[in-house]
């Protein structure tokens, strides 16, 4: 049966979102709101990941100015971190950072989630700082930047928009039936060469969706590119979601 989304086959390309956003200066603001659109749960502890890449190059700017984009997520992310390799050295104690950083996440539940304010100002940071992290990423990785801020979709039997029946119903139209499945799903974002644009074939379970900017330069050397991933065994509930997100959005179009 063949899968057909606003006139995509599904199992021949990846379709795109249904819209154009006019530039990657404007994917800080798609991101928050998408999450205040009401069609999300859980908004308020967006998982951002991986975020090491991003972690190790503020450590290197080691703050970057008072009052500065950089010093304004240099402490959210490396505030505390900092405070407590201070209190190691003053006490004589070495400060493993894995260990550190396992032992924050074993503990603090809300580690490395943010709400839609934050995950807003996180990639404008990603999307101003562009050329220079993806730079960073290259020579200290070996690898183009990237990063993810995860979303969540209610349960169906609650949903505040969607009716049940309707639920079911974009289901069976995509061969999905479970609805105790993952509702979790998440939007990519990465960085390339001028031109790039990533390759992508759904597998493993996993769907994709392209957001297709008018203009994807976030840098003079850089592009980005973004996508919303999603598990296939969700694929109508997601689908209709996804229908729903792009008739709240209020971005400019691109030609």
């Amino acid at each position: 049966m063949p899968r057909i989304w606003n006139g995509n086959d599904l199992t021949l390309r990846i379709p795109e979102l249904g819209m154009r956003v006019d530039s990657a200066a404007l994917i800080p603001e798609f991101a928050a709101q998408m999450l205040d659109s009401g069609l999300f749960s859980d908004t308020g502890a967006t998982l951002i990941a991986p975020l090491d890449d991003l972690k190790q190059w503020l450590r290197a700017q080691d703050g970057g100015g008072e009052g500065t984009q950089v010093q304004e997520l240099w402490d959210l992310l490396l505030g505390q971190e900092f405070k407590d390799r201070a209190k190691a050295k003053k006490e004589g104690v070495s400060f493993d950072l894995v260990e550190y950083e396992l032992t924050q996440m074993s503990s603090d539940a809300s580690y490395e989630h943010f709400d839609a304010a934050w995950v807003r100002k996180i990639l404008a940071l990603v999307v101003s700082e562009a050329d220079a992290l993806q730079a960073f990423s290259k020579l200290e990785f070996g690898q183009d930047f990237g990063l993810s801020a995860s979303f969540m979709l209610p349960d169906p039997r609650k949903h505040p928009l969607f009716k049940l029946a309707e639920i079911e119903e974009s289901l069976k139209r995509f061969g999905g039936r479970d609805l105790r499945a993952e509702r979790s799903g998440a939007l990519l974002l990465e960085l390339g060469p001028r031109g790039f644009s990533p390759e992508r074939k759904a597998a493993a379970g996993t769907g994709f969706v392209k957001v297709a900017l008018a203009d994807p330069r976030a840098g003079d050397e850089t592009d980005a590119s973004l996508s919303l991933a999603y598990p296939l065994e969700l694929e109508g509930y997601f689908l209709m979601t996804f229908d729903a997100l792009r008739r709240r959005l209020t971005l400019k179009e691109g030609a």
